[in-house]
Protein backbone atom coordinates (compact mmCIF):
# COMPACT_ATOMS: atom_id res chain seq x y z
CA UNK A 1 0.00 0.00 0.00
CA UNK A 2 1.48 3.76 -0.92
CA UNK A 3 0.67 6.73 1.13
CA UNK A 4 0.88 9.93 0.18
CA UNK A 5 1.71 13.10 2.45
CA UNK A 6 3.28 16.56 2.01
CA UNK A 7 4.43 15.39 -2.32
CA UNK A 8 6.14 12.71 -0.74
CA UNK A 9 4.88 8.66 -1.53
CA UNK A 10 5.66 6.26 1.04
CA UNK A 11 5.54 2.47 1.30
CA UNK A 12 7.18 -0.85 2.92
CA UNK A 13 9.10 -3.04 0.65
CA UNK A 14 11.40 -5.97 1.38
CA UNK A 15 14.43 -6.56 -0.66
CA UNK A 16 15.00 -10.27 -0.18
CA UNK A 17 15.58 -10.37 3.12
CA UNK A 18 15.54 -6.33 4.51
CA UNK A 19 12.84 -4.30 5.01
CA UNK A 20 12.75 -0.68 4.18
CA UNK A 21 10.53 2.49 4.59
CA UNK A 22 10.66 4.02 1.31
CA UNK A 23 9.89 7.43 0.38
CA UNK A 24 10.25 9.68 -2.80
CA UNK A 25 8.54 12.21 -4.68
CA UNK A 26 8.82 10.50 -8.24
CA UNK A 27 8.65 7.74 -10.14
CA UNK A 28 11.91 8.42 -12.29
CA UNK A 29 14.32 9.61 -9.28
CA UNK A 30 17.81 8.09 -10.41
CA UNK A 31 19.63 8.78 -7.35
CA UNK A 32 18.90 6.62 -3.95
CA UNK A 33 19.93 7.13 0.12
CA UNK A 34 20.17 4.08 1.82
CA UNK A 35 19.31 5.45 6.05
CA UNK A 36 20.29 3.28 9.28
CA UNK A 37 18.41 4.86 11.98
CA UNK A 38 19.41 4.99 15.31
CA UNK A 39 18.94 2.38 17.96
CA UNK A 40 15.07 3.51 18.13
CA UNK A 41 14.47 2.78 15.06
CA UNK A 42 11.68 3.71 12.97
CA UNK A 43 11.29 7.34 14.94
CA UNK A 44 9.07 10.29 13.87
CA UNK A 45 12.50 11.79 13.33
CA UNK A 46 13.97 9.00 11.22
CA UNK A 47 10.99 9.17 9.09
CA UNK A 48 11.27 13.10 8.75
CA UNK A 49 13.96 12.55 7.91
CA UNK A 50 13.68 10.72 4.84
CA UNK A 51 10.76 12.73 3.61
CA UNK A 52 12.88 15.71 3.57
CA UNK A 53 15.41 14.02 1.60
CA UNK A 54 12.27 12.57 -1.09
CA UNK A 55 11.44 16.00 -2.23
CA UNK A 56 14.85 16.89 -3.11
CA UNK A 57 14.20 13.53 -5.44
CA UNK A 58 15.77 10.91 -4.24
CA UNK A 59 14.50 7.87 -3.04
CA UNK A 60 15.06 7.26 0.29
CA UNK A 61 15.14 3.67 2.06
CA UNK A 62 15.09 3.64 5.63
CA UNK A 63 16.67 0.15 7.10
CA UNK A 64 14.53 -1.55 9.16
CA UNK A 65 17.70 -2.78 11.55
CA UNK A 66 16.22 -5.18 14.17
CA UNK A 67 14.22 -6.94 10.85
CA UNK A 68 15.90 -10.36 12.41
CA UNK A 69 13.79 -9.73 15.58
CA UNK A 70 10.59 -8.64 14.47
CA UNK A 71 8.90 -8.46 11.05
CA UNK A 72 7.41 -5.49 12.31
CA UNK A 73 8.36 -2.95 9.09
CA UNK A 74 7.69 0.14 10.87
CA UNK A 75 9.17 -1.40 14.53
CA UNK A 76 10.45 1.64 16.81
CA UNK A 77 12.01 1.52 20.38
CA UNK A 78 10.59 4.33 22.95
CA UNK A 79 13.54 6.31 23.73
CA UNK A 80 13.16 6.11 27.56
CA UNK A 81 13.56 2.26 27.00
CA UNK A 82 17.25 1.96 27.03
CA UNK A 83 16.79 -1.85 28.09
CA UNK A 84 14.31 -2.89 25.11
CA UNK A 85 16.95 -0.81 23.12
CA UNK A 86 19.70 -3.35 24.61
CA UNK A 87 18.21 -6.25 24.12
CA UNK A 88 17.61 -5.69 20.35
CA UNK A 89 21.27 -4.10 19.98
CA UNK A 90 22.88 -7.30 21.38
CA UNK A 91 20.90 -9.77 19.18
CA UNK A 92 21.83 -8.25 15.81
CA UNK A 93 23.76 -10.85 13.50
CA UNK A 94 25.94 -8.76 11.97
CA UNK A 95 27.62 -11.80 9.85
CA UNK A 96 24.28 -12.36 8.33
CA UNK A 97 23.23 -8.43 7.99
CA UNK A 98 26.17 -8.27 6.15
CA UNK A 99 25.19 -11.62 3.72
CA UNK A 100 21.62 -9.96 3.60
CA UNK A 101 23.13 -6.26 2.46
CA UNK A 102 25.26 -8.06 -0.16
CA UNK A 103 22.37 -9.78 -1.79
CA UNK A 104 20.49 -6.67 -1.92
CA UNK A 105 23.24 -4.79 -4.02
CA UNK A 106 21.42 -5.92 -7.14
CA UNK A 107 18.52 -3.90 -6.70
CA UNK A 108 20.06 -0.81 -6.09
CA UNK A 109 22.07 -0.95 -9.38
CA UNK A 110 19.51 0.87 -11.43
CA UNK A 111 20.41 4.12 -9.59
CA UNK A 112 22.87 6.48 -11.19
CA UNK A 113 23.85 7.68 -7.83
CA UNK A 114 23.44 5.74 -4.37
CA UNK A 115 24.22 7.88 -0.71
CA UNK A 116 24.50 6.54 2.98
CA UNK A 117 23.42 8.26 5.89
CA UNK A 118 23.63 6.88 9.48
CA UNK A 119 23.06 8.25 13.14
CA UNK A 120 24.26 6.38 16.25
CA UNK A 121 24.48 2.77 15.66
CA UNK A 122 23.64 3.56 12.20
CA UNK A 123 26.48 5.37 11.46
CA UNK A 124 28.48 2.27 12.46
CA UNK A 125 26.22 0.56 10.23
CA UNK A 126 26.70 2.73 7.24
CA UNK A 127 30.21 2.58 7.38
CA UNK A 128 30.21 -1.40 7.34
CA UNK A 129 27.60 -0.96 4.58
CA UNK A 130 30.28 1.25 2.68
CA UNK A 131 32.82 -2.19 2.71
CA UNK A 132 29.61 -3.40 0.28
CA UNK A 133 27.71 -0.71 -1.23
CA UNK A 134 30.51 1.58 -3.74
CA UNK A 135 28.30 5.11 -2.00
CA UNK A 136 29.10 8.28 -3.80
CA UNK A 137 29.61 9.54 -0.33
CA UNK A 138 28.42 8.67 2.86
CA UNK A 139 27.14 10.78 5.80
CA UNK A 140 27.70 9.61 9.52
CA UNK A 141 26.67 11.29 12.90
CA UNK A 142 28.22 9.67 16.21
CA UNK A 143 28.91 6.15 15.07
CA UNK A 144 28.43 3.90 17.71
CA UNK A 145 29.79 1.26 19.05
CA UNK A 146 33.35 3.12 18.53
CA UNK A 147 36.36 2.36 16.43
CA UNK A 148 37.09 0.38 18.85
CA UNK A 149 33.98 -1.60 20.04
CA UNK A 150 34.24 -1.73 23.60
CA UNK A 151 30.34 -2.38 24.20
CA UNK A 152 29.12 -4.96 22.37
CA UNK A 153 30.35 -8.01 21.66
CA UNK A 154 27.92 -9.11 18.17
CA UNK A 155 29.44 -5.67 16.58
CA UNK A 156 32.46 -6.33 14.61
CA UNK A 157 35.06 -2.83 15.55
CA UNK A 158 34.89 -0.67 13.13
CA UNK A 159 39.09 -0.66 13.03
CA UNK A 160 39.01 -4.09 11.72
CA UNK A 161 37.15 -3.13 8.59
CA UNK A 162 38.28 0.76 8.04
CA UNK A 163 40.59 -0.08 5.32
CA UNK A 164 38.21 -1.01 3.21
CA UNK A 165 36.00 1.99 3.53
CA UNK A 166 36.91 3.62 0.16
CA UNK A 167 33.68 6.07 -0.42
CA UNK A 168 33.69 9.51 0.62
CA UNK A 169 33.05 9.55 3.93
CA UNK A 170 31.73 12.69 6.40
CA UNK A 171 32.20 12.15 9.73
CA UNK A 172 29.69 14.61 12.93
CA UNK A 173 30.69 14.23 16.17
CA UNK A 174 29.78 16.79 19.27
CA UNK A 175 32.45 17.39 21.31
CA UNK A 176 30.28 16.83 24.74
CA UNK A 177 29.48 12.92 23.34
CA UNK A 178 30.84 11.10 26.61
CA UNK A 179 29.98 7.67 24.14
CA UNK A 180 32.90 8.98 21.76
CA UNK A 181 36.36 9.81 23.06
CA UNK A 182 38.58 12.64 21.39
CA UNK A 183 41.02 9.68 20.79
CA UNK A 184 38.57 7.68 19.20
CA UNK A 185 38.22 10.87 17.13
CA UNK A 186 41.62 10.99 16.11
CA UNK A 187 41.92 7.02 15.48
CA UNK A 188 39.35 7.92 12.82
CA UNK A 189 40.73 10.51 11.12
CA UNK A 190 44.24 8.76 11.11
CA UNK A 191 43.40 5.48 10.15
CA UNK A 192 40.24 6.12 6.86
CA UNK A 193 41.99 6.22 3.91
CA UNK A 194 39.76 7.31 1.78
CA UNK A 195 38.71 11.11 1.65
CA UNK A 196 37.17 12.06 4.53
CA UNK A 197 36.00 15.40 6.10
CA UNK A 198 35.21 15.34 10.27
CA UNK A 199 33.09 18.02 11.93
CA UNK A 200 33.16 18.65 15.09
CA UNK A 201 30.87 20.47 17.14
CA UNK A 202 32.02 21.95 20.52
CA UNK A 203 28.70 22.24 22.33
CA UNK A 204 26.60 19.63 21.43
CA UNK A 205 26.24 15.94 22.82
CA UNK A 206 25.09 12.33 21.59
CA UNK A 207 22.03 12.56 19.80
CA UNK A 208 22.58 16.40 18.87
CA UNK A 209 20.95 15.89 15.68
CA UNK A 210 17.13 14.45 16.67
CA UNK A 211 14.75 16.83 17.19
CA UNK A 212 13.23 14.62 19.62
CA UNK A 213 15.78 14.07 22.48
CA UNK A 214 16.98 16.68 24.98
CA UNK A 215 20.22 16.80 23.47
CA UNK A 216 19.33 18.10 20.25
CA UNK A 217 21.06 21.20 18.87
CA UNK A 218 18.72 22.94 16.44
CA UNK A 219 22.19 25.38 15.39
CA UNK A 220 24.38 22.67 14.89
CA UNK A 221 21.38 20.12 13.13
CA UNK A 222 21.05 22.56 10.60
CA UNK A 223 24.48 23.46 10.04
CA UNK A 224 25.49 19.30 9.61
CA UNK A 225 22.57 19.13 7.06
CA UNK A 226 23.50 22.16 4.83
CA UNK A 227 27.14 20.05 4.55
CA UNK A 228 24.98 16.87 3.69
CA UNK A 229 22.54 18.68 1.12
CA UNK A 230 25.17 20.58 -0.09
CA UNK A 231 27.33 17.36 -1.23
CA UNK A 232 24.27 15.18 -1.94
CA UNK A 233 23.78 17.95 -4.68
CA UNK A 234 26.51 18.07 -6.25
Amino acid sequence: MIFKKNNVNTKFIKINNLNFYLASSSKLNKKAVIVYPEAYGLTGNIKDIAHRLARGNFDVFVLQIYYQQSEKSDFSIAYNDKEKRNLFLENINISQLKKDLSQAQEYFKKYEKIYSIGFSVGGYLSLLSSTIFDYNALFVYYPNPTINNNKYNNFIPTKNFIDNIKSEVFLFFGNNDHSISESEITEFQTKLKCKNTIIQYPESSHGFFCNSRRSYNKKDSEHSWSIVLNNLNK
